[in-house]
Parts: C-alpha cells; structure tokens; sequence
C-alpha cells in the first residue's frame, strides 16, 4: 500500500480538522454518481488485458460533504478509492494507481488524512499532490508513459475552474488507452464570452485567440452554447466524444433550473466501447436529474404526448440511412457512436422502425422479438 504525495510536489501542510463540510448539491451527487458507476466499468473492462490501471482526478477537494440532511457523502476521491478497492479485490495480481490533485494546500491536507485512515487492499496506491493539475500536468505524463508498459489511464479534469489548456488535453489523450472526462463550466465560460475582459481565460483554454472568428461568437442563447461545445469537441479531436448537459441544481435559485445548463461533462476516448459504456451510464443518470426537478409521477412533464423527443431525434438519424445498407445491431451504435443515445434507447427505435417497414431486422441471435448484438438490421 502508498499514501504519499510525490517529493518533487510541496507536500500539504498538515491541520486539524476543524472545517465544516461542505453542502453537496443534488446535482452535483448525479455528477458522482456518472463518475463512479463509469469508473467501475472501466476497471472492469480493461482490467481483463492490462495489470496496472490509473486515475487522476484533477480537481479533487477535499471529500469532506454532507447532504440537506447532515449526513455526510462521498465526494469523487472517495468514489475512486471505492472503485479501486473492488476492483484489485476481485482481481488478483492487478493495481490501481489514484492520484488526487488538490491546489488548496489545506483541502489537500484533509484529504491526505481521510486517505490514510481508509483501508485499502494491496494493489491500490494512493498519490496526494499539493498542486494545480497544469503544474503536474508534465509530471503526469512522464509518470505515465515512462514505465515501458501500456497503462490505461482516466483523467476527471475541469479545464477552465482549474485551467488546463486544449493542447494539454490533446496530450493526455494521446496516452494509449487514456480516456477523459472532462467536467466543462458552460455558465462561466457563456458569461466570459460576454466579457472582453475575460478573454484571455478562453485563449488560455484553446492556447490561442482565433476562437472569435467562429461561429459561436456571433450566436446567442441555446444556438452559441451547442457551436461553442461543437467547437470545443472538434478542438480536442478524439475519435469518440459523448456530451452530457448538467442543469442547474434546486439549490441555485435560478429560474427553470431544469432547462438550462451550468455546466457539460464530456467524456472523450479513442475506443468505441469507451463511449457505448459511457451512454448507458448517462442514460440512468439522466432520470436521476428528471427526478430531482420534477416528482417521479409528473416524469411525463418532460416528454411530449407521453413520449420522450429523444426517441423522434434518434429516429430522424437512422431514417438517414440508404436503402439497401445493412449491419449488426452493435455495427449500428458503433457507427453512430457520437450521437447521444443508448442502447435502450436504440433497441426502442430500430424495433418502430421496424413495424413501420422502414427497415428490416434478421435475427441471427435474438428470438421471436428481441434485439441483440449480433442480428441483422438492413435498411430499406
């Protein structure tokens, strides 16, 4: 076992814990919980091929939260020791190295704490750094891919609060089999935009200052956000990106909460089953938001005459396709793995689309009116 933070790092001053915890907002347990619930497939899956995993989360806190209630609740440090704990502990002779990357010297301290008086399996290693995530940024990498060997490796960052430049993002990506979630402050960066002030914090992010000869800059509202989170994608450039709009939380007082968005996380990979697993996380995490804004039995308030306008958007995509093309169900999500739809949803849609004769399912695997991987679906 480690619990150490690195010697080229200023270690955190240690404190009593004297602090109070911090409020977590409702939404922000739905952000944990896509967090948490991914991670465990990620370990899960990779885990099968490679002995060693890491994860750093770029912006860790201190851990220390509690509800409306009192009740204390894990804040993403503590989802990640979780997770690597079942996992070196269902899988012998595999590691799993966090690292928690904290520039609030005091916060990094406390979390110091809390991670050393969890107990932890062999196999799990635990890193603490003082810091902000741009500093160890090289550190990071050189860690990482001068070991000699493959390590898969997840980033959780937030690149404008605690600024890690695009190319940065570009570089950590560039690690094989590393993947990104990144945590992207809409509401922040929409105001910046307003604000000639402020933007030297966008060129930090792009690491240039062509972003206003875009089409985003001459746009306003619901069209400037969608061209902005475009452009930021295609800025990053990975092979496969799913974009999961956070609203506003109960708790900020904001008028329709549920319709706007605070902030995006956007989960980027090089693989097609990074983003196939990320959707169906998304997918359960979005009636938790549903949830959270509207009673369980007034759900229906989000959909239009009782059915969800996602299920019509999915529908118009595959309509696309040309009379005549045919693949596997799973080829299917594969190819269109960037749309932002799981596989529920998928299976719902392709069956319509069935009965409404617009193409034609060969079921090599499922039975009488299933729907798996392997059969055929052929466009008409």
């Amino acid at each position: 076992m480690s619990h150490e933070t690195d010697p080229s790092i200023a270690k955190p001053v240690r404190t009593a814990i004297t602090e109070p915890f911090s409020y977590l907002k409702q939404v922000s347990r739905v952000k944990h919980q896509i967090l948490g619930k991914y991670l465990g497939a990620w370990s899960g899956i990779l885990g099968t091929k490679f002995k060693h995993l890491a994860y750093f989360d770029c912006f860790a806190g201190d851990g220390r939260y509690v509800d409306e209630y009192g009740v204390e609740l894990p804040g993403s440090p503590q989802h990640g020791l979780q997770i690597a704990s079942e996992f070196v502990s269902k899988s012998p002779g595999r590691s799993l190295t966090l690292g928690f990357i904290e520039r609030d010297g005091s916060k990094a301290a406390r979390l110091l704490d809390m991670l050393n008086s969890s107990a932890k399996p062999n196999g799990v290693f635990v890193k603490v750094f003082a810091s902000d995530a741009r500093d160890l940024s090289a550190h990071m990498i050189s860690a990482i891919t001068t070991r000699g060997i493959v390590v898969p490796t997840f980033f959780f960052v937030d690149p404008y609060g605690y600024p890690l430049p695009v190319p940065t993002l570009r570089t950590l990506l560039a690690i094989p089999k590393a993947e990104l979630l990144v945590n992207l402050m809409w509401y922040r960066i929409s105001m910046d935009l307003g604000n000639p002030v402020a933007w030297d914090r966008i060129d930090a992010l792009f690491a240039h200052d062509d972003w206003p000869f875009e089409e985003f800059d001459a746009k306003s509202g619901p069209a400037r956000e969608r061209a902005f989170m475009d452009y930021f994608e295609k800025e990053i450039g990975a092979a496969y990106h799913v974009r999961f709009p956070m609203t506003y939380s109960p708790e900020d007082r904001v008028t329709s909460p549920e319709n706007r968005r605070k902030y995006f996380l956007v989960h980027f990979s090089g693989h097609y089953a990074a983003p196939l697993a990320m959707k169906d996380v998304m997918y359960r995490a979005r009636s938790a938001l549903e949830t959270i804004h509207t009673p369980t039995n007034q759900l229906q308030l989000f959909e239009v005459n009782g059915r969800s306008k996602r299920l019509d958007e999915l529908k118009a995509e595959l309509r696309s396709f040309s009379a005549g093309e045919q693949m596997t169900f799973l080829n299917l999500r594969i190819r269109t793995a960037n749309l932002p739809f799981a596989e529920p949803e998928y299976r719902q849609v392709v069956k319509e689309l069935d009965q409404e004769g617009r193409l034609r399912i060969e079921r090599r695997e499922s039975k009488r009116t299933g729907l798996t991987d392997g059969d055929l679906i052929q466009f008409n």
